[in-house]
């Protein structure tokens, strides 16, 4: 096993054209069959004991199923303090991903978890990204976020309503209060 060099990708290099369409990003010329179709998307990684940074992810799991132009997309992440997971619906059209975030939980350790009170639509380019409509609520306590980003520009709106931070103390830190 190799260390210190972060995980290695592909292990032997691609042998005909079918593969390497396969793994080619949507938006690029590959992505297509050969009768030029969408070729389908299929990925399953899981990943335990990832350092970033000072922290450490206990465990990942990402599922990808579809299309280019029509996929839906798993995530799970448990790490130091909490765990998340997230659910996404989209495609790719013009180099741009469009879609929905479908799901969102966030558990704290000691606490109760967040959810994603309505899928909310998601936007990603390379020079242009834009969430709206994310309100996750837990009881009484609620956190809605909008935002958008042209680069180098960037404008959001966060309403946090009855936030208690104390369950969050293990991702957060002491020093942050409201």
């Amino acid at each position: 096993a190799r260390q210190g060099r972060g995980p290695r990708i592909f292990q032997r290099p691609l042998a005909d054209q079918h593969q390497r369409d396969r793994l080619i990003p949507p938006g690029g010329q590959g992505g297509r069959d050969a009768q030029g179709r969408d070729a389908p998307l299929q990925a399953d990684l899981a990943v335990r004991q990832l350092g970033l940074g000072e922290r450490t992810v206990a465990q990942a799991t990402l599922e990808l199923r579809g299309r280019p132009a029509e996929h839906r997309l798993s995530l799970g992440v448990t790490g130091e303090g909490a765990a998340l997971q997230l659910a996404a619906a989209g495609g790719w059209r013009d180099a741009r991903w469009a879609g929905q975030l479908t799901a969102l939980s966030v558990h704290p350790e000691a606490g109760s978890a967040w959810q994603l009170d309505a899928p909310a639509s998601l936007e990603l380019g390379r020079q242009q990204a834009r969430l709206n409509a994310l309100c996750l609520r837990q009881a009484n306590q609620s956190l809605c976020a909008d935002g958008a980003w042209m680069a180098p520009r960037w404008r959001g709106q966060l309403n946090l309503a009855g936030i208690d931070l104390a369950p969050w103390r293990a991702v957060l830190g002491e020093e942050w209060t409201l």
